[in-house]
């Protein structure tokens, strides 16, 4: 009898220390050494051929128009919700892709009324690309008016335009060097996970003050940060790439001056923002087959760039 309860201690031990994951290691390095070990990453090929990227967004956005001191334009717009999107990019046959949408866009920008008419609009449901062709499942608000979509676009996806997206990430495109630049005295942290690395990089304002400075020689442009605002990078990889994190808080006001050619623009905004790009990413069981869509109407709002335009009200 004890020889079989040490069997299972023995078995259910093991069990929870393999699911603990790999050991991560602090490792001393210089920001030379983090440099150079990223610029060794092959960024010609992606680690797997299933992708995904969760992201969780709250922006607001206001700004004013203004000549000589007068404002002569308002618009602003908001964006809250969530984004979660896996896909199968192993062929254009096995091609899949599967995005859970849950957003609501309130917009004031004058210029877009008559184009893109997003203001007070509100989606919710699941969209997908299953063997080139395009399927929507959801909740569509806009205008006060609510509508079921069930609405399919035949040869949604097509060769070209698959070739183009896979090539994107086998073509050196995604390669976050350029936008990495360390100094000694950046709060940066490497870690050794098993086989892969973890490069953590926390920016406060004073360090996204300084990348803005870098990144734009705009002398016109001015903006303001909090002083809690941060702005934190995680970049997971081995011989390629393998996951690429963003975790953000900013809240800024920004100027740009008038000039000949421009009027002066002033506004304010917040974001607060989670993503998520996995390049090592895994199908969800069970996803729907393009048989389960043969009852979904052509058209709709893949019709064209707006929406429906009678959508029938729903309780």
């Amino acid at each position: 009898m004890k020889k079989i309860w040490m069997v299972l201690v023995v078995g259910i031990t093991t069990l929870a220390l393999a699911g603990c994951g790999e050991s991560k290691v602090k490792m001393e390095v210089t920001a030379a050494e983090v440099q150079t070990m990223m610029s060794e990453v092959d960024t010609t090929a992606v680690l797997d051929d299933v992708v995904s990227l969760d992201m969780n967004v709250d922006f607001s956005l206001t700004m004013d128009t203004k000549q000589e001191g007068t404002v002569i334009e308002t618009a602003s717009l908001d964006v809250v919700g969530s984004i979660n999107m896996v896909a199968n990019l192993e062929s254009y046959e096995a091609f899949y892709l599967k995005a859970t949408m849950d957003l609501e866009i309130t917009s004031d920008f004058p210029d877009m009324a008559e184009g893109f008419n997003l203001s007070n609009m509100t989606l919710k449901g699941n969209f997908y690309i299953i063997n080139g062709n395009a399927y929507l499942d959801g909740q569509l608000k806009t205008n006060g008016i609510s509508t079921t979509v069930q609405n399919m676009k035949t040869g949604f996806l097509t060769v070209e335009m698959y070739n183009e997206l896979k090539l994107q990430l086998t073509s050196g495109t995604f390669d976050i060097n350029p936008l990495i630049t360390l100094d000694e005295e950046d709060n940066f942290t490497m870690y050794k996970v098993g086989d892969s690395y973890e490069f953590v990089l926390e920016m406060s304002k004073e360090d996204m003050v300084n990348l803005i400075s870098e990144l734009n020689d705009d002398t016109q442009m001015t903006v303001n940060f909090e002083d809690t605002d941060y702005l934190n990078v995680t970049v997971n990889f081995s011989e390629t790439f393998e996951r690429f994190r963003l975790d953000l808080n900013l809240n800024a006001t920004f100027n740009y001056a008038e000039s000949f050619f421009n009027s002066e623009v002033d506004g304010e905004f917040s974001l607060d923002m989670d993503l998520d790009f996995n390049l090592h990413a895994k199908l969800p069981n069970n996803l729907p087959q393009a048989s389960e869509f043969d009852d979904f109407v052509e058209g709709g709002v893949f019709a064209g760039i707006g929406f429906p335009s009678s959508p029938a009200p729903t309780n």
